[in-house]
């Protein structure tokens, strides 16, 4: 389910909710904190994910994750992509404060996510627990509590492996996390994947797999 949003009138609207907005190109930012600590996090509705903190962010702020932590690399243009997944103590936007948040902390070498300036990415999983009004041309938007706000947070299942797509017909391993159900089938990294559960590669892609 995507966040609620709609357009307009705001430029005269005041209160803790009401949010000053930023733009990367047509992108919105604004500012949240993560256990207290502010940053500017860019919306990013095409990600179906939910909070992402960039590493230097978090490096700076000595933010750490909480609870299970799992670990992942991925593959792409930028090169490999280390992560890692837990929670943070909470999300606030405005005076909304989301509770025990499911977090990637992403750690890649080059790209937006490697970012000295931004603190990280909201995705769905969390603009969808807000009913956001935004104004562009005031630059404000204004947060109510969704229909999702109260509903648990559900863990993104986690592969166990890392996949760089080497070409259409094939992937291979980049990585392994230990004791993972992939290290005990016996996935090494430098395997090359041609099919999953016989599943030719060039039918699924990275979403696909973890979603499935």
């Amino acid at each position: 389910s995507g966040s609620n949003t709609a357009a307009g009138g705001l430029s005269e609207a005041t209160g803790a909710n009401v949010l000053t907005l930023g733009f990367d190109g047509r992108t919105p930012m604004v500012h949240a904190r993560v256990n207290g600590i502010e940053g500017v996090f860019k919306f990013d509705t095409g990600d179906s994910g939910g909070l992402t903190v960039f590493a230097p962010f978090a490096a700076a702020h000595r933010i750490t994750l909480d609870r299970k932590i799992s670990a992942s690399h991925s593959g792409g243009v930028g090169g490999i992509i280390e992560s890692r997944r837990g929670q943070v103590a909470s999300l606030a936007l405005g005076q909304r404060a989301l509770l025990d948040v499911p977090t990637t902390l992403s750690a890649p070498k080059s790209g937006v996510f490697a970012s000295e300036q931004l603190a990280g990415n909201l995705g769905q999983g969390i603009l969808s627990r807000y009913i956001i009004t935004l104004d562009y041309a005031s630059r404000r938007m204004q947060l109510q509590r969704g229909a999702h706000w109260t509903q648990p947070f559900e863990d993104d299942p986690s592969l166990g492996f890392g996949l760089n797509r080497i070409s259409h017909e094939q992937f291979q391993v980049v990585a392994v996390t230990p004791a993972s159900s992939a290290a005990r089938a016996g996935l090494a990294a430098g395997d090359i994947v041609t099919a999953l559960d016989g599943v030719p590669a060039n039918r699924f892609g990275l979403n696909e797999l973890r979603t499935s």
